[in-house]
């Protein structure tokens, strides 16, 4: 089923449809090019418009009868593109907005064409600490963006997603950065969400926006890094992986993150592909920030304890990328985390260590998720070590990435 994440259906109350007579047109010319639900993003804070949470979902239902009336096989649901203002962790508090998905994870936030405000990797960066998703509207319209494209780069880094998934979009980006070097480390890495509510903007991502990416990085002759990851492995082997091994993603992040990697290596481009594991860093959401906001209010934790990988810091990993181009190494698949092994409850000790909390280790069956985990994921660092990159310890790693935020 094809799904409309961002339109402007609801009739008179913004820049989109004039009439509901126009509104209906259009929802039928969704349906009969294969649309069967869309979200309703009238724009919200904007300077001109004003669409309160409660509006749009009183207009949505009213909408969605409309529709029903006249036999139009729409769904559709109440959502918001909020601009960024100083307003917004207000609205937030306040509960007056509406995200793009029902477990309100992902909210999406536009910018005036032609700025992008200096506060803004700060208001990403507190938005995620909320534990909700920023998904950028159209940077391909944003001025500011296309001159600069190191701007967008700096905001995914926050942990926000952009629309990645436009090829024009990113042949324009291309087409104004003229870059000799692309590294790829945006990402759907919701890993339960892909299983279902997130299952088509996984795909959207981690494999249209890779194969955009991957054939404009051919089209300008520049070198492509790619982020990809160990759950294309199914995790049974008893020993390191390998890069040559044998590939059997049992998720749909993983098989999504491999169908990225062979967009890649069918682009042409001249390329690398960088699987990794288990990442921590400054920015986003990871497993470090996680046991911290949980230590704060829980005595005691419980972590899975059979479930083997290596620890990745994200300066490693940003290391090894330019290492990789710096050093002409040979173009291909190269795998690369902190060094050393450890179970999540290994890792979570040691991020704790410092702290009163008591961390007690479960199985896997103990603490079921949606999507499969591999149990034994310990990728090879082997050819990553014979490039001469050298690589710390996780827990070294961790150390200092813990210094460094305190």
């Amino acid at each position: 089923m094809l799904i409309d994440l961002h339109s402007h259906l609801l009739p008179n109350i913004d820049d989109g449809s004039k009439s509901l007579r126009a509104s209906i047109r259009m929802a039928k010319e969704a349906v009969d090019s294969g649309i069967k639900a869309a979200l309703m993003t009238p724009h919200h804070m904007n300077g001109h418009y004003v669409n309160h949470k409660d509006d749009v979902i009183r207009l949505t239902s009213e909408f969605q009868k409309h529709l029903d009336n006249n036999d139009i096989g729409l769904q559709v649901f109440p959502s918001q593109e909020v601009r960024i203002n100083g307003g917004l962790l207000q609205a937030l508090d306040d509960d007056d907005i509406l995200f793009a998905d029902e477990s309100n994870r992902y909210l999406l936030l536009e910018f005036p064409d032609d700025d992008v405000p200096t506060y803004s990797k700060d208001m990403i960066f507190q938005i995620m600490q909320r534990g909700i998703t920023v998904e950028i509207a159209h940077p391909e319209r944003n001025t500011k963006i296309m001159s600069t494209p190191s701007i967008l780069f700096d905001l995914i880094e926050a942990g926000a997603v952009a629309q990645v998934t436009a090829s024009s979009a990113v042949l324009s980006a291309f087409e104004q950065a003229q870059p000799d070097i692309v590294l790829h480390a945006a990402a759907y890495t919701k890993v339960d969400l892909a299983e279902d509510d997130g299952r088509e903007l996984n795909w959207q991502v981690n494999v249209d926006g890779t194969k955009n990416v991957a054939d404009a990085a051919k089209l300008y002759e520049a070198k492509l890094v790619a982020v990809s990851t160990d759950y294309v492995f199914d995790g049974t082997n008893e020993g390191e992986y390998l890069e040559s091994d044998a590939v059997n993603p049992k998720n749909s992040y993983g098989r999504a993150k491999l169908a990225g990697e062979l967009a890649v290596t069918e682009s042409g481009a001249d390329a690398y592909i960088v699987r990794t594991s288990w990442v921590f860093g400054e920015f986003g959401n990871n497993f470090v920030y996680t046991m911290q906001r949980l230590a704060a209010v829980h005595p005691k934790l419980t972590v899975v304890n059979d479930q083997l990988g290596r620890p990745t810091w994200t300066r490693t990993l940003a290391e090894f990328m330019l290492h990789l181009v710096d050093t002409k190494a040979a173009y291909g698949i190269y795998h690369l985390s902190n060094d050393g092994i450890a179970t999540w409850f290994d890792f979570a000790r040691e991020i704790l260590k410092d702290t009163d909390v008591e961390v007690a280790p479960v199985t896997s069956a103990e603490f079921p998720q949606k999507a499969y985990r591999p149990k034994h994921s310990v990728m090879s660092l082997d050819k990553a070590k014979a490039t001469g990159f050298e690589i710390s310890t996780w827990r070294e790693a961790l150390g200092e990435f813990l210094a460094g935020i305190e």
